[in-house]
């Protein structure tokens, strides 16, 4: 047998063992990644004290956000009030909930309650400033009750929130598994997002 022939079919056979070892690790690898991945995102839906999941108290969140920006709208005329709305619409506006009827490829692995939840999260700060910035602007009583309400919503969210230790201690360590060199190369090539983390509750 010719000797440089022999040398490409040992190269060869390296070349298919390594690809296929790759192989086998990335399919394995990203298998084991996804079913962690699904394990914590059961915790993450799962229902605190009253019976509602983290999803629900971000929904919870964001729709009390709504309702700030409404009554905040009524003393437009304060540029504080105004440039703080109009950061928090900022982050509001940034939520492009996927189509039924135009799927596209970005959405493949977003989780919508995982997209409200982050959205929450960063909306969080200017909603907190923004209620600062409305005690000393001289507002209705009816909108002072308002206020009152939609401070006191947000709060016990987060304090709900704050309270499923499981969901964040798992999500966490998750996290900090995918921030390893090996890791992250086998979750971007299957696309495996990092679990959705609020850093900026109380």
């Amino acid at each position: 047998m010719n000797s440089d022939s022999l040398l490409y079919d040992k190269k060869t056979a390296v070349i298919s063992v390594v690809l296929m070892v790759l192989v086998s690790v990335f399919i394995l690898g990203g298998n084991g990644l996804r079913a962690e991945r699904r394990r914590i995102e059961a915790i993450f839906s799962g229902q605190n004290e009253l019976g509602i999941d983290n999803r629900q108290e971000a929904v919870l969140i964001l729709q009390n956000t709504a309702n700030l920006l409404v009554v905040a709208d009524r003393y437009a005329d304060n540029a504080h009030v105004e440039q703080m709305s109009e950061r928090i619409r900022m982050v509001m506006d940034s939520i492009v909930l996927p189509s039924p009827l135009h799927p596209t490829s970005e959405y493949d692995f977003v989780n919508v309650g995982e997209l409200q939840f982050n959205t929450m999260d960063r909306a969080l700060p200017h909603v907190r400033e923004l209620l600062q910035i409305m005690e000393s602007v001289p507002v209705s009583a009816a909108s002072a009750a308002h206020l009152t309400e939609i401070d006191g919503n947000i709060i016990a969210a987060e304090r709900r929130i704050s309270l499923n230790a499981d969901y964040i201690g798992e999500a966490r360590d998750f996290n900090r598994l995918l921030r390893n060199p090996y890791t992250y190369v086998i979750a971007t090539v299957r696309g495996l997002a990092p679990l959705p983390m609020a850093v900026n509750m109380r």
